[in-house]
């Protein structure tokens, strides 16, 4: 009889950011059953784990104190544009500045207050629809 070992499956990692530590903590129980997740308070934070790991996706508030979602997305595009398709921003925030930054970017939005199956759902079809690999950090994984 002969045995193969098949791999492990791959659980998708996300990283997701909010200075809300309550929603932070909210958010990271929806996701870990099924996903790998790391958590960050802050968008500076975010960037550093950004360059020590790779994800497959990211849940980034917009209104944070320090660097804000639209700066994170702005350092994204400049260092990892490529995790822009894999981004989706959550906020409460419902101004014409922060409406306009949306349609602009086109970054997906879901809006506060929100229902937790749809955040997921939303997740779930954003990691599905993407063709491309995870965008993976340079050097040791």
């Amino acid at each position: 009889m002969v045995c193969f070992l098949l791999p492990a499956p791959v659980v998708p990692r996300l990283l997701i950011v909010d200075d809300d530590l309550p929603l932070l903590g909210m958010l990271r129980d929806l996701f870990v059953d099924a996903y790998e997740v790391d958590t960050a308070v802050s968008a500076e934070e975010a960037l550093e784990m950004l360059g020590r790991r790779s994800y497959d996706g990211i849940i980034s508030d917009i209104r944070m104190p320090g660097l804000d979602g639209r700066g994170f997305h702005e350092a994204l595009a400049a260092s990892r544009p490529a995790m822009l398709r894999r981004l989706i921003l959550i906020t409460g925030d419902l101004s014409r500045e922060v409406h306009d930054f949306v349609t602009r970017t086109r970054v997906p939005a879901v809006i506060k207050p929100f229902l937790m199956p749809e955040l997921r759902l939303r997740v779930e079809a954003l990691l599905a629809a993407s063709d491309d690999p995870p965008v993976r950090a340079p050097g040791p994984r």
